[in-house]
């Protein structure tokens, strides 16, 4: 009852109580606690009703800053509304992206991406990628492109498009389906190795498996499928050992486009190759940070540079 009275507090106090900084924020923040007495109210006690909660929230953007080191004030701009980018209407651009099953290209035209109030990070980048097409990007702002394009910051200006879909016009739900993402520190709920590979029971037991061998996890499996599935991961896997697992739950879904931040493990060579084995058949843009990186690539792309490095 307090936070509705908060609410209507609010909303009776006029701009001469409050400066308008003050009162803006003021209604943001309740609009924020309404919201997440809806998404919690009701016990959580499944793993997928985990998911469910901390998608919905990291839809409003303010859940992935403490996950992916994004400011809040960065946070706040893409739960306050998105980028209207490009063209077309959204119903036609969802009609787009569910005819998209298979690799796509990427096409980025005068993307500017920022922090806050701050500079922009990228400045004016214009890419194509291919379809297929394995493209390393190296420099300074990849996290922030990644970011960008998964629409956990707002850009300021310019667009982006994956096929014929502009991906800041179409529906959280859908653009998830259309990229997947490998990032720096994947992020995990609470349960099972099966709840975190497949919180909502949608993939056979038979393609989960197949995802930890295919990344080089098979040893998880070791005192069987059914007891190791069943079993709480959690302190059991190193760095890039969960960028492994991260590698695997993305294969499930094997989205069009795939987005690879750079890890800090000393077997970060090892989630790479395991990337590029298990995507074949997706357009993959990768960190790149050694020469033996950029052998992986069919390109490589320098952020802050007009040419990409053969």
């Amino acid at each position: 009852c307090s936070v509705y009275s908060l609410a209507v507090l609010a909303v009776v106090m006029t701009p001469k109580m409050l400066d308008q900084g003050s009162f803006g924020l003021l209604i943001v923040f309740c609009v924020f606690v309404l919201q997440s007495l809806e998404t919690f109210g009701q016990p959580i006690g499944e793993a997928q009703s985990e998911l469910d909660a901390f998608c919905r929230l990291c839809d409003r953007g303010a859940a992935l800053a403490p996950a992916l080191g994004v400011p809040a004030c960065a946070a706040a701009e893409c739960s306050t509304g998105e980028a209207r980018v490009g063209g077309g209407d959204e119903t036609s651009q969802r009609r787009e992206a569910g005819c998209i099953k298979d690799a796509a290209a990427l096409t980025i035209r005068g993307l500017c991406v920022g922090y806050c109030d701050g500079p922009d990070v990228i400045q004016e980048l214009n890419l194509d990628v291919t379809a297929q097409e394995r493209v390393g990007i190296a420099g300074l702002g990849r996290t922030t492109l990644f970011l960008a394009l998964r629409r956990a910051l707002q850009v300021r200006s310019g667009s982006a498009r994956v096929g014929a879909v502009h991906t800041h016009r179409i529906e959280p739900n859908t653009l998830r389906d259309l990229i997947g993402v490998i990032p720096q520190e994947p992020v995990y709920i609470e349960g099972t190795l099966r709840q975190n590979l497949d919180p909502l029971e949608e993939y056979s037991l038979e393609a989960i498996v197949e995802s930890l061998f295919a990344v080089g996890l098979g040893r998880l499996l070791e005192d069987g499928v059914a007891a190791a599935l069943a079993t709480d991961f959690s302190g059991c896997l190193g760095p890039s050992e969960l960028r492994l697992l991260a590698v695997a739950r993305v294969r499930l879904r094997r989205p069009p486009l795939l987005l690879v931040d750079s890890g800090r493990g000393a077997g970060e060579a090892l989630v790479k190759d395991a990337v590029l084995a298990c995507f074949p058949q997706s357009t993959i843009l990768i960190a790149v940070d050694s020469p033996e990186d950029h052998a992986r690539c069919d390109r490589v792309v320098t952020l802050g540079s007009s040419m990409g490095v053969p």
